[in-house]
C-alpha cells in the first residue's frame, strides 16, 4: 500500500479532468467532422491524483489514489483523416461501501453493500475514427468507442464487477466554403455483471429507483444489466457559428438473483449552439447547451415502479485576449422522480461558474470557482434506503463553492507540467464532512 500510495504521488486530480485533455478530437457524436481541422497533432499525457474529505456520495472512497495514462492523435492527408486515442487509468480507494456496481448511478436499477473496505478498479478506453473524401463536396466518416473497466473489493474476491461499453457511430458531411453540416447514426451497447458467492453474513439493498427497494442478506448468484441506445446527431458550422443537437433511445434490462427482472426505457435530447467572434485584440465566444433525459422507467412484473427527468442547460461566455483570459458559465439542473405514479423527489440546482487564465512566459495559471444550491421536496413512499437518500440529498443540493487553480509550465518546445488542485466547501451540512480535496500533477509531451 505505500508503494501505491508513493507512485499515485509522485506520477501524480482531477484525474479524469487531466486525462480527458488528452482527448483532442470529440468523437461522442461522430467522426464525420474530423477534416474540419487541418492540424495534425500526437499528444501523451500522464496523471496521477490523491483525493480525500468527507463531501462525497455514498459509494466514493474516503481516500482515492489515480493514475492514469493516455495517448492521442489526429491526422490528416490527402483524402482521409484519422484519430484515435487510448486511455488507462488505475483507482485505489480506501473504505469504499455503497454500490457493487462500476458506475454507481448509470442505470435505474443498482444493488448496494453496508461492509467498508479497499477496492481497486481498472479502466481501460480506446476510440478510433476515420473519415475520407468521396465527392468534392461530400465526406464520409466512422468511428469505434470502448471501453472496459474491472472492479474488485480488496482482499474480498467474493464478489467482483465489470462493465464494457462499445458504440460505433457512421455519418456523413456535407461542406461549402465555410459552410459545414454532417449527420450520424449513433449506436451503443453499455453492460454491467455482478458475481458474488453466497454470503449470509453479507447485507445487501436491491435498489428499484430512488432508493426504494429491498434489503436482505446475500444469497450468491449473478446480476447482470444491458442497455442499448439508437440515436442520431447533427451538427452544422458557419463561419464562427456552429450548433449541434442529438435525440437518443434507450432500452435496457437487469436481471438479479431470485428470478427478478427489470425492464427501463427512456431518452436523451440535447442542444447546443455557440459563437466565436475574433476581434482586433479578443476573441469571444458564447454558448448556449441544453440537455433533456427523461422516461426511464424501472418495470418488474410489468407494474411501474420507477421514472425520473432531468434538465441540464448553462449559458457560458469567455474573451481572450493578450492578458487575462476569462470566462463565465451559468448553468441550471432540474430533476424530478416518481414512484407509482407519486411525486417523490424534486431537486433543482442553479449553479454560477467563473474562470480565468493567464499566460507568462512558459508559465500559464488558471483558476475556475463555481457556486451551487439546490432545493430538494419529497414526500412519504415505500420501504426507502433512508441513510443513503439523506446522503445523497445533501450531496446533491447543499450550497457549495469549489475551486480548481492549476499551474502550467512548458520547456523543451513540447513538454509541460501542470499541478491541479479541486477544493469544495459544503455549507450547513448534516450528514456528510464539510470538506472535499483533490490534488494531482500532469506530465504531458504534445507535437
Amino acid at each position: 500500500m505505500r508503494l501505491k500510495r508513493f507512485a499515485a504521488l509522485v506520477v501524480p486530480v482531477l484525474c479524469s479532468y487531466a486525462l480527458a485533455t488528452a482527448q483532442i478530437y470529440d468523437g461522442s457524436n461522430g467522426y464525420a467532422d474530423i477534416r474540419l481541422d487541418s492540424s495534425n497533432v500526437w499528444l501523451a499525457e500522464t496523471a496521477g491524483s490523491y483525493t480525500s474529505g468527507g463531501l462525497r456520495s455514498a459509494s466514493s472512497g474516503a481516500e482515492e489514489w489515480r493514475m492514469g495514462v493516455r495517448a492521442a492523435t489526429v491526422q490528416h492527408f490527402d483524402r482521409i483523416s484519422i484519430a484515435g486515442s487510448f486511455g488507462f487509468e488505475q483507482l485505489w480507494g480506501k473504505s469504499m461501501a455503497g454500490s457493487m456496481l462500476v458506475r454507481p448511478g448509470f442505470f435505474p436499477v443498482d444493488i448496494y453493500e453496508f461492509t467498508p473496505g479497499d477496492k481497486s478498479r481498472q479502466t481501460y478506453s480506446f476510440d478510433a475514427g476515420v473519415c475520407a473524401d468521396i465527392a468534392p463536396k461530400w465526406r464520409i466518416g466512422v468511428g469505434m468507442d470502448l471501453t472496459t473497466a474491472h472492479n474488485v473489493k480488496a482482499d474480498d474476491l467474493r464478489h467482483t464487477s465489470g462493465m464494457l461499453d462499445f458504440a460505433v457511430k457512421p455519418g456523413v458531411q456535407f461542406h461549402d466554403g465555410a459552410l459545414a453540416a454532417s449527420a450520424s447514426y449513433i449506436f451503443s451497447r453499455s453492460s454491467e455483471s455482478l458475481s458474488a458467492e453466497e454470503n449470509p453474513d453479507l447485507e445487501t439493498f436491491r435498489d428499484e429507483g430512488l432508493y426504494y427497494g429491498v434489503r436482505s442478506s446475500w444469497s450468491g448468484g449473478d446480476v447482470s444489466l444491458l442497455e442499448y441506445v439508437h440515436g442520431v446527431c447533427a451538427k452544422v458550422r458557419a463561419g464562427g457559428f456552429q450548433a449541434n443537437a442529438r435525440w437518443a433511445r434507450h432500452n435496457g434490462n437487469s436481471s438479479f438473483p431470485q428470478g427478478v427482472s427489470h425492464d427501463f426505457r427512456g431518452f436523451d435530447a440535447s442542444f447546443g449552439c455557440e459563437y466565436k467572434y475574433v476581434g482586433d485584440a479578443l476573441t469571444h465566444h458564447a454558448g448556449v447547451h441544453l440537455k433533456v433525459t427523461g422516461q426511464d422507467s424501472c418495470t418488474p412484473d410489468v407494474e411501474d415502479l420507477f421514472s425520473r427527468s432531468t434538465l441540464y442547460s448553462d449559458i457560458s461566455y469567455d474573451f481572450f485576449g493578450s492578458g487575462w483570459n476569462a470566462g463565465l458559465v451559468v448553468g441550471y439542473v432540474y430533476k424530478r422522480g416518481e414512484v407509482r405514479d407519486a411525486l417523490t423527489q424534486s431537486l433543482r440546482m442553479p449553479s454560477f461558474t467563473l474562470r480565468g487564465a493567464k499566460g507568462v512566459g512558459p508559465v500559464k495559471f488558471a483558476l475556475a470557482a463555481s457556486f451551487s444550491n439546490g432545493v430538494m421536496e419529497d414526500s412519504e413512499g415505500a420501504s426507502r434506503l433512508e441513510s443513503y437518500f439523506l446522503k445523497y440529498r445533501e450531496h446533491m443540493t447543499s450550497d457549495k463553492i469549489t475551486l480548481i487553480p492549476s499551474v502550467r509550465y512548458s520547456f523543451c518546445g513540447k513538454l509541460y507540467a501542470e499541478i491541479m488542485a479541486n477544493w469544495q466547501h459544503g455549507f450547513r451540512l448534516e450528514y456528510l464532512g464539510a470538506d472535499r480535496c483533490c490534488t494531482a500533477i500532469k506530465l504531458g509531451c504534445k507535437f
